[in-house]
């Protein structure tokens, strides 16, 4: 792989798409397609070839956890690996045995895992074990169970109601979890959450005194959604959202892609906007959510090599300084991740 500037980014998704657990467990579940994954991580065919890997179809587990070792060498500095774990088809301890084998995986690349607090000194990749979505918890017990699998970053919600949300907010259990988070410093990913769980969060957040370890890990802005038909509004931060989140000590990662953003230029503008909202850029990180866009959603962004066009972007158009820049594509989540709540 070539050598490129090192990214961080609070989310993207390195799994195995192929992977046997799900016809094991019964499910029917439609992941991106393996090359388009490939690709988005930055892996290529000479990547393959040097695997002795003429087919995707022959890639076996072992292999693909040799190239994504490598990418992520590559590519990143800090990483948020997602775990996908909301599946209306799936049961609850289905769930829960995904969640368990899938935080295994990762742990199988033998990089350093770390939590909001921990001193990055060294050299990366550094890994915060995320999880997308948490069906899978009715009880504090299943919430401790994730905790104990390494999981440091946790979306309550992938939009649909579960025991800890529900259309109203927090439910009473999700209140209970969200303090099991902030007390246990795992960051709570206010991404896909909804307006009145947001809302919730942040008062529970602010009542503890640790807005610190909130995080809108990808997305953008309630105006840069309001074109897509097939993502509401609401999944945007609202401009009040965004400064308090700032205000609090918390960190946004704007997306690269649809549906967060009609084009590059959307991209581009909200970068800049965001930027100008607090006191210097130190809130303003990449959310890539690279391994999971599909094909079509893509504005140019593809994989980690290619945020390095952005910046320039930006520095061109924004005359954003490029120290500015290389803290928002790579200093500012290693930064926040080692300051104290």
């Amino acid at each position: 792989m070539p050598e490129q500037n090192l990214i961080s980014s609070l989310h993207d998704d390195f799994l195995y798409p192929y992977d046997a657990f799900f016809e094991r467990t019964g499910n029917t579940i439609t992941l991106l397609d393996f090359a388009q994954k490939l690709e988005q991580l930055g892996i290529n065919r000479d990547d393959l070839t040097a695997l002795g890997i003429e087919k995707l179809d022959d890639i076996s587990d072992k292999q693909y956890t040799e190239l994504v070792k490598q990418a992520m060498t590559h590519g990143y500095d800090v990483a948020f690996p997602s775990i996908f774990a909301w599946w209306s088809t799936m049961k609850q301890a289905d769930q829960m045995a995904y969640i368990k084998h899938a935080a295994g995986w990762y742990k199988k690349l033998d990089f350093t895992m770390v939590e909001k607090g921990s001193q990055l000194t060294g050299s990366g990749p550094y890994l915060v074990l995320s999880l997308e979505g948490a069906d899978c918890v009715t009880s504090l017990k299943d919430m401790q169970e994730l905790y104990d699998l390494g999981i440091r970053s946790m979306m309550l919600q992938y939009f649909e109601p579960n025991a800890l949300i529900s259309e109203h907010g927090l439910t009473k259990l999700g209140k209970e979890c969200v303090h099991f988070l902030l007390q246990h410093n795992v960051i709570v990913d206010l991404a896909h959450q909804s307006p009145a769980a947001r809302a919730d969060i942040f008062v529970i957040a602010e009542e503890l005194g640790m807005g610190g370890l909130l995080a809108y890990t990808h997305g953008s802005m309630t105006p840069d959604i309001e074109w897509c038909n097939e993502c509401h509004p609401s999944r945007g931060l609202t401009t009040p959202e965004l400064k308090k989140l700032i205000e609090m000590g918390g960190i946004v990662g704007l997306g690269v892609t649809k549906p967060f953003f009609k084009s590059l230029n959307d991209v581009i503008i909200r970068f800049n906007h965001v930027v100008h909202l607090g006191e210097g850029a130190h809130h303003v990180a990449l959310g890539t959510d690279f391994g999971g866009v599909d094909i079509e959603d893509q504005l140019g962004i593809n994989c980690p090599s290619d945020v390095a066009h952005l910046m320039e972007m930006l520095h061109k158009r924004c005359y954003l300084p490029e120290s500015v820049l290389h803290d928002i594509s790579r200093n500012n989540v290693r930064h926040w991740l080692a300051k104290p709540i």
